[in-house]
């Protein structure tokens, strides 16, 4: 078929005998009580004077009925000639024609045969036949009831019963199949006491899928629509077909270990194999019987706490497993590091011979390791044990306390002077003894006079 610019022909028929006439209930759905059909163009570009005839097939009894004709663009109406049959009224537009019929008397109401001749001119420029179909077809019965046409097989009809089709649905709006694979799609038509009941069905890929009577085979694959239409309104429905990959199921599934031990803190990866290496799904799913001791994540383990917990691999096509054992043991403690020491004085004078005790503080309270090394910068003035500072000889020294871990330290300067000296710490103990005796002879002046003042001396 060559292209078409976009025929529509918009015609019809009409209405039942308002006379007695015979009027029964129709057998088919192509056995009408009344029938119009109009032919087609078909001639070589270029021709003249392409006569086309509207006809009247079947009548029991025709009133009159309003007929729209828009043509194709390649097509030119030069005129219409009634053929007497009926009444005709026509009135020529732009690319349409308005055609009138009516019935006068039951004679012509009944009249069979060509109604008018169209006479078009075809366009050099036209490259196919142009057919003229049937569309909105206006019709009235005598009580100026308004009738329903069907078109069917290309033809107008009507008669009593006739109901027309409001839609249509299928089954299944989508379908997956293998290649080779068939389904049967089953279109329902509504009303479901609709006259004509038939459809066409097409695909809109016929490589990937055929469609025959409803019947869907698929061929290779891709996707496709297959569309079921009304022959009578041409009402559709549609399902996409896909035509899928073949599928290659999953065996079985191992893991590259059995068992595993970590400790709290730390991680190991677990590896799947799917079987066949060309399955068509290899996405696994990873759970642990105890997650609070074990998680797992993508197949990476980690332990959350001392115990142990089965890992399990689970394949999503097929339910296929793989387990781990999976021990988790106790993380080492984590040594503290000092990070400060200080002591309780920064200075101390001593009588030589004497001794103080140092008292060194190391930061932080929960130091892994607090041991402090004691050392004396002039061992022949003072000299230090584990923190006792003893005084040898007058002089000068530093005593210095350095932590074991991290080489953290604090000094203390001693001075050292000979006994009985009035400076240095042992001086301090001198002074107690002077004010003591102060205040005893404070004390014996204190009796001496009241004892002068009894006997009267004073």
């Amino acid at each position: 078929m060559m292209k078409k610019t976009g025929v529509m022909v918009l015609a019809l028929v009409a209405v039942l005998a308002c006379s007695l006439a015979m009027v029964s209930e129709p057998a088919d759905a192509v056995d009408r009580d009344i029938q119009l059909s109009i032919g087609t163009v078909n001639s070589q570009p270029g021709a003249t004077s392409v006569a086309v005839d509207l006809t009247i097939d079947k009548n029991v009894g025709f009133f009159g009925t309003q007929i729209s004709i828009d043509y194709d663009s390649h097509l030119t109406l030069t005129s219409v000639v009634p053929n007497s049959i009926i009444d005709v009224t026509y009135n020529i537009g732009d690319g349409t024609c308005d055609i009138y019929l009516e019935s006068k008397d039951l004679a012509d109401s009944t009249a069979i045969g060509t109604v008018l001749t169209l006479y078009f001119t075809v366009s050099s420029s036209a490259t196919d036949e142009m057919p003229i179909a049937f569309d909105k077809v206006t019709m009235h019965n005598c009580d100026e009831i308004e009738l329903f046409p069907l078109t069917v097989d290309g033809k107008i009809v009507i008669g009593e019963g006739s109901i027309p089709v409001t839609g249509v649905t299928l089954d299944k709006r989508e379908a997956t199949l293998d290649i080779g694979e068939s389904i049967t799609l089953t279109p329902v038509v509504a009303p479901s006491n609709a006259t004509n009941k038939n459809v066409t069905w097409s695909s809109t890929d016929s490589s990937v899928a055929t469609v025959s009577n409803g019947v869907v085979k698929a061929v290779k694959y891709g996707s496709a629509i297959i569309i079921a239409t009304t022959v009578d309104g041409g009402k559709a429905a549609a399902c996409t077909v896909t035509v899928a990959e073949p599928t290659t199921h999953v065996t079985g599934v191992t893991l590259n270990k059995s068992s595993m031990t970590i400790t709290a803190g730390t991680s190991d990866s677990l590896v799947a194999t799917v079987s066949p290496d060309n399955a068509s799904n290899k996405s696994i799913n990873w759970t642990s019987t105890d997650s609070s001791v074990v998680v797992v994540n993508n197949g990476v383990v980690t332990g959350v706490k001392e115990g142990s917990a089965v890992v399990i691999a689970t394949t999503v096509d097929g339910g296929k497993t793989a387990a781990c054992t999976v021990t988790v043991e106790k993380a080492p403690d984590v040594p503290v590091p000092v990070t400060g020491i200080s002591l309780n004085t920064s200075s101390v004078t001593l009588d030589k011979g004497k001794t103080q005790t140092l008292v060194a503080t190391v930061s932080p309270d929960n130091a892994t390791n607090k041991g402090v090394v004691w050392s004396s910068n002039n061992t022949s003035v003072v000299t230090v044990n584990n923190g006792v500072v003893t005084a040898v000889a007058e002089g000068s020294a530093t005593i210095t306390a350095t932590s074991v871990s991290g080489g953290q330290a604090a000094s203390c300067s001693v001075t050292v002077k000979e006994s009985g000296s009035p400076s240095g710490d042992t001086g301090g103990d001198n002074t107690m003894l002077y004010l003591g005796i102060v205040i005893v002879i404070i004390l014996v002046l204190l009796v001496l006079l009241l004892v002068l003042r009894k006997s009267g001396k004073i």
